[in-house]
């Protein structure tokens, strides 16, 4: 059940998939499952246009269809989860504008949309529908240096704690809440350009980094929804080295973590881990279940 959205492999043909993992969960014999476009159906590979379901189940599907008319929508994991919706949408843009002021009086950071969410604000200038959970942002390092970076992410999480803020912690980001029980949370992530001025961000990336620092860092906006946010001068080179070139095509089954490339001198120790969780344990919890190897 995952996907990949790709340049055509064979003259004329375009090859696609979706991610709809926990539809599993509620086929049943008899069900029958086709992919339309514009109102054509695409062939099935070896299936013609369209396939029968044997499970030995009965068929749930009546249940899959009332949960999508109640705003469900197929993750990009492929889990059927409560969509986005305006107040939703409302609620985490507020707390992004909320963590952005932060940083910026603190550190003097400029915090964009990353990854998906900066996906979001370049191709369809909105949330992505079935990017759904926490917003990803991240800021961009005047640091060079593994030491130097590391060392600044922990002050920004004392920031953020010293204004109230709740913290996840993992090695590469943090999730930030208004409240410890909130389900609204913005997932703070870093980026920096190392010693080759090459630009590298904390979760990962994929393809050969971009290199143009001051295009990175040239003022520039889009917008989510309603609100405008900064961007990258060149975003969509930063989209190409997160995603590919075909970054552009909706890939709803894109493997989050297929050829991530990250470096480990970048991100928290342990150690470094221990110590932020310290800083507050009533307001930070660390998950060094994360941690990688």
């Amino acid at each position: 059940s995952t996907s990949h959205a790709a340049p055509a492999t064979e003259k004329g043909k375009l090859r696609f998939a979706i991610s709809a993992r926990d539809m599993l969960l509620y086929l049943g014999d008899g069900d029958l499952i086709a992919v339309e476009c514009e109102g054509r159906r695409l062939p099935i590979d070896g299936n013609g246009d369209q396939c029968e379901v044997t499970t030995g189940y009965e068929s749930r599907f009546a249940e899959v269809e009332k949960k999508l008319g109640e705003g469900y929508r197929f993750t990009k994991l492929g889990l059927l989860r409560k969509g986005n919706t305006a107040k939703s949408k409302s609620q985490t843009l507020a707390l992004y504008e909320r963590v952005s002021e932060v940083l910026r009086q603190t550190h003097g950071y400029l915090v964009y949309p990353f990854y998906g969410n900066l996906l979001g604000a370049v191709r369809e200038h909105d949330f992505i529908p079935h990017d759904i959970g926490g917003f990803d942002i991240g800021y961009i390092s005047r640091h060079r240096t593994g030491n130097q970076v590391r060392a600044e992410y922990m002050d920004v999480c004392r920031a953020l704690v010293e204004h109230g803020f709740y913290l996840l912690l993992q090695p590469w980001s943090v999730y930030v809440l208004s409240r410890r029980e909130s389900k609204v949370f913005v997932d703070l992530n870093y980026a920096w350009f190392n010693e080759n001025d090459e630009l590298n961000f904390s979760y990962g990336w994929r393809h050969a980094p971009v290199i143009d620092r001051e295009r990175v860092l040239f003022p520039r906006e889009s917008v989510i929804g309603n609100v405008l946010v900064p961007v990258p001068g060149n975003a969509e080179d930063v989209l190409v080295q997160l995603y590919g070139p075909t970054w552009a095509i909706p890939d709803q089954g894109f493997e989050l973590d297929a050829g991530l490339k990250r470096a480990p001198d970048y991100l928290l120790t342990a150690a470094e881990m221990d110590a932020v969780g310290k800083i507050n344990p009533d307001r930070i919890e660390v998950r060094m279940d994360r941690y990688p190897g």
